[in-house]
């Protein structure tokens, strides 16, 4: 077992006078004699030490809470409360190496010791590991593993409480950059820059890379900005210009379909369908999930008559909105839902119609000879059944009407309108 002069096996050395006053004034209770009650404010005391990352010092209240004047309710306390401070200690040296699964393997076990620990001596202290010192050590790790939704996660609480340090920024920011999180990139962006860790190798590249993040994420907010004020064109300009940097810079690919669907809309509302549509293609192909992108897809396929793609495209965004977007959205989806279907119950009813007086006239009108060349007309075979007529009827009025992109002068057009 280690003292507080013998420190276990990788532990950090204890450095005198790093007591914490709130461990001097619990011994200083009744006349330096131990209780249940100083062994519960020193325990605290360690743990959020621990919070704070001041290893060595919890290290030392740890030890100072197991010294033999202290009541101990469990036999393997001691133990237990040593190995806690020894792992975490563990995964800091591991941090200097680049094996980020093995400093997980060291936070995990002091993270389950140190549940089992609060459970029993410290009622009021969080059973999470929010405010344990293994958090900033785990989200360095699962940010050298580019774990990137773990250390998003795991910075978010610790952003708030302003106990973040520079490389742990640098993770936050690279981390919500590949998520296209671009208020808490640039937020992490903006702190960096200003505030490097120059004791980093890497310090100039990553406050170079923080500074062309931030400069990418300011000409999105521009594109923005302009397409709030319904300035289309110019929000074109500056959400390509937003692409073009973040593609150059490096990102991932949450992000390539944001920027691909900023751009998709700005194309929209300025009625490029065409572009349009290939904006929502791309974003689609970098998140096969986009909700927003799927629904306005759809739009530019109900646009060029496309009512079946449009339809699963809404399908689609509907069975993901179901389990990610309010109830009022997924309601303006079954909206756009059921009036394309509307549409395309008419045009079904116009192009049967259209079939049977196709049919009705060879039938009747022409010679045998006349309605097999109808027949080939349509791409058939004489004698096709009727549901075979009503499906080349309705693929051949989609490819040449005008309306739908054709040339009115086609042959075959004007053979469909002569009837």
């Amino acid at each position: 077992m280690g003292t507080p002069d013998q420190p276990i096996a990788g532990a950090i050395p204890i450095e005198p006078g790093r007591i914490s006053p709130a461990l001097k004034a619990a011994q200083s209770e009744q006349g330096g004699q131990a209780t249940a009650e100083m062994l519960r404010k020193t325990i605290k005391s360690a743990l959020n030490s621990l919070g704070r990352g001041l290893v060595s010092t919890a290290y030392a209240e740890l030890l100072q809470a197991v010294s033999p004047e202290s009541p101990m309710p469990d036999e393997k306390l001691e133990e237990d409360l040593e190995q806690v401070a020894g792992l975490v200690a563990e995964a800091r040296r591991l941090m200097k190496g680049f094996d980020g699964k093995q400093v997980l393997q060291k936070l995990d076990a002091a993270d389950k010791l140190h549940r089992e620990i609060a459970s029993k001596l410290v009622k009021d202290a969080s059973t999470s590991s929010a405010g344990f010192a293994s958090q900033r050590l785990r989200l360095r790790a699962h940010a050298k593993l580019s774990e990137y939704e773990e250390v998003d996660r795991l910075s978010e609480p610790l952003w708030e409480a302003g106990v973040l340090d520079s490389p742990e920024v640098f993770a936050r920011m690279e981390a919500a950059w590949f998520l296209a999180r671009f208020d808490a990139a640039a937020d992490a962006a903006r702190y960096y820059s200003r505030h490097p860790d120059w004791r980093d190798p890497h310090s100039t590249y990553k406050k170079t890379r923080s500074e062309q993040i931030l400069a990418t994420i300011e000409t999105r907010c521009k594109g923005t900005d302009a397409y709030k004020q319904q300035k289309w064109d110019r929000a074109i300009t500056f959400f390509t210009s937003a692409l073009r940097a973040a593609e150059r810079v490096g990102c991932g690919e949450k992000t390539l379909a944001a920027l691909n669907y900023n751009l998709g809309m700005a194309h929209l509302k300025a009625k490029h369908f065409s572009s349009a549509g290939e904006y929502f293609d791309w974003a689609l192909r970098f998140d096969n999930d986009h909700i927003k992108a799927l629904r306005n897809r759809a739009i530019v396929s109900e646009h060029f008559g496309h009512f079946d793609d449009a339809l699963a495209d809404l399908s689609d965004a509907l069975e993901l909105s179901e389990e990610h977007e309010s109830a009022m959205f997924c309601a303006a989806i079954e909206c756009d839902i059921e009036r394309i279907q509307n549409r395309l119950d008419k045009e079904d009813d116009f192009l049967r119609d259209g079939a049977q007086f196709f049919d009705d006239y060879v039938y009747r009108h022409t010679s045998s000879k006349v309605q097999d060349q109808h027949f080939r007309t349509l791409g058939i075979s004489p004698g096709s059944s009727e549901t075979e007529v009503k499906t080349a009827f309705r693929s051949l009025a989609r490819l040449h009407h005008p309306d739908k992109g054709g040339d009115a002068e086609s042959p075959r057009f004007a053979t469909h309108t002569a009837f």
